[in-house]
This record gives C-alpha cells, sequence and structure tokens, in this order.
C-alpha cells in the first residue's frame, strides 16, 4: 500500500472528499 500511497500525489485533481473516501477505504481495507 506505501508504494501505491507514493503515487497519490495528485489529490489536486480529486476533489478532497473524494480522496478522503479513497483513503478511508485503503486503510479500511
Amino acid at each position: 500500500l506505501e508504494g501505491t500511497y507514493s503515487r497519490y500525489p495528485e489529490r489536486s485533481e480529486l476533489p478532497a472528499e473524494i480522496n478522503e473516501a479513497l483513503i478511508v477505504e485503503w486503510y479500511s481495507r
């Protein structure tokens, strides 16, 4: 997950809400 997370610097492209939801889902896994 760390490797995949490292390539998530384009959070500005996605809304903060969606970004947070994705992070929560990733962490839930």
